[in-house]
C-alpha cells in the first residue's frame, strides 16, 4: 500500500470520527433539552462550569499545580470566591461566569476585581487545613467537587433552592469535578472524597452546601 493511500485512509477515519462526535453532541443536546421541556439552559450551565474548571486548571499550570487562592508554595493566601474568579477570568473570559438563568441580572466583567455582580456559580470553600484544602491542587481525587450551581435558598436542606428550579426545597444544577468532568445533578446530595488515597471511604450522599467537617463538600457563593 502506498503512503498516499495510508494518508487518505487516515483522513477518512478522522472525518468519520468528527461526524460521530457531532452526531453524539446533537443527540445529547436534544436529550437534555427534551428532559427539561426544550430548555437548553441546563446544558449551557454545564458548558459554563466546564469552562470554569478549565480556567482553574489553566491557572494551576502557571502556579506550580496549585489552584487559585493558594500561592505557588502551597500557602493559602486570599481564598475568597471573588478573588479566585478574578484570578481565572483572563483564562476563559467573563461570559462563562454567568449562568443563562441570570444573563439579564448579572454584568459581564471587563476590568478590575470580580464581584458577585459578575458570576453565578459556587466554588469550594477552602479551610486553613484539612481535606478540602489538600485537594485544591493537581493531586486531587477525581470525585472532589470543585464548582457548582449555587444554593439560592436560606438553608441547605428544606429551604434549599437553585437557579434551575426556583422552588424552595429543590436544588438542580451543574457540578464540576476535580478531574475535569461535569455532571448535571438533580439534588444536592452527591458522593465525594476530599482525602488523599483511593482507599479512603466515600462521603456518601454528601450535601454540597453543608459542611460537617473539613473533609467533605462545602460549596459557597461569596467570601470564604
Amino acid at each position: 500500500m502506498s503512503n498516499s493511500a495510508v494518508r487518505q485512509f487516515t483522513v477518512i477515519e478522522i472525518i468519520g470520527a468528527v461526524i460521530v462526535v457531532l452526531v453524539f453532541g446533537l443527540l445529547l443536546l436534544s436529550a437534555i433539552s427534551h428532559g427539561h421541556g426544550g430548555d437548553s439552559r441546563p446544558l449551557r450551565d454545564l458548558v459554563n462550569v466546564k469552562q470554569i474548571n478549565i480556567g482553574i486548571f489553566a491557572y494551576a499550570t502557571d502556579n506550580n499545580g496549585y489552584r487559585p487562592g493558594i500561592d505557588s508554595d502551597g500557602n493559602l493566601i486570599d481564598p475568597d470566591v471573588e478573588n479566585r474568579y478574578s484570578l481565572i477570568v483572563d483564562y476563559i473570559g467573563s461570559d462563562y461566569l454567568i449562568s443563562p438563568y441570570e444573563s439579564k441580572k448579572k454584568n459581564l466583567w471587563t476590568s478590575g476585581p470580580v464581584t458577585r455582580d459578575h458570576y453565578s456559580y459556587a466554588m469550594l470553600q477552602l479551610p486553613e487545613s484539612g481535606g478540602r484544602l489538600s485537594q485544591w491542587n493537581d493531586q486531587a481525587d477525581a470525585i472532589a467537587a470543585w464548582v457548582s450551581g449555587r444554593n439560592t435558598g436560606t438553608d441547605a436542606d428544606t429551604q434549599i433552592n437553585s437557579l434551575q428550579t426556583n422552588k424552595p426545597g429543590e436544588w438542580h444544577g451543574p457540578v464540576g469535578w476535580a478531574d475535569g468532568h461535569v455532571t448535571q445533578e438533580e439534588d444536592q446530595y452527591v458522593d465525594t472524597r476530599y482525602t488523599v488515597g483511593s482507599n479512603t471511604p466515600l462521603n456518601k450522599d454528601d450535601n454540597l452546601f453543608e459542611a460537617v467537617s473539613e473533609d467533605d463538600a462545602y460549596m459557597i457563593y461569596t467570601g470564604n
